[in-house]
Parts: C-alpha cells; sequence; structure tokens
C-alpha cells in the first residue's frame, strides 16, 4: 500500500486544525481532534513509528512551500510520536499528546 497520499490527507488534516481560526473550528474541537489522531497514532510500533516519520520527512522534503515543510516536519513532534528534543532534519515541534 502506498502511504504517502494518505500520509498527506492526515497532515492536512492536522494543518486544518491546526492554523484554523476560531471563528472556522471550536478551538477545543481543534485540540480534541489532534488529540484523537494522536492517540490512534500511538497504537504504532515503533518501527511502523520510525516508517511513518521518515515518510512525513519525504513529505516535507518534497513541498516547496516552507510553510507546509516547516509543519510536516514539526508533525511528528507535535503529536508525540518523537520526543520534544528530537525533531526530523531541520523542524522543530510543539505538542499534542
Amino acid at each position: 500500500m502506498e502511504l504517502e497520499p494518505l500520509l498527506e490527507a492526515l497532515l492536512a488534516a492536522l494543518m486544518l486544525l491546526e492554523s484554523s481560526d476560531d471563528s472556522e473550528i471550536d478551538p477545543d474541537v481543534a485540540v480534541a481532534g489532534m488529540e484523537a489522531i494522536a492517540a490512534e497514532l500511538h497504537q504504532l510500533s515503533r518501527h511502523d513509528v520510525a516508517e511513518l516519520v521518515a515518510a512525513v520527512m519525504r513529505i516535507a522534503d518534497a513541498e516547496e512551500d516552507v510553510r507546509y515543510s516547516e509543519f510536516y516536519r514539526a508533525a511528528p513532534t507535535m503529536l508525540g510520536l518523537l520526543p520534544a528534543n528530537v525533531t526530523g532534519p531541520g523542524g522543530a515541534g510543539g505538542g499534542v499528546t
């Protein structure tokens, strides 16, 4: 199965939840959505997390828009898949877990 289109859809959903104005999506709903996504991803094995993070970094590398690329690089840390002091190449993270 080709996972990158699925990951691109997941990243788009995360970006929508993270960047929407309060009048577009209730902030509590956005946080709950991001927490639900993070909780499901925490069910993955370490091996699968490593593959997911590597695929996300490939997507970030291919992204021409710097804002998207930076968000994609931060996503694994933001979702609690990587420790806050460990990020993908060139990225930094926030924290919904």
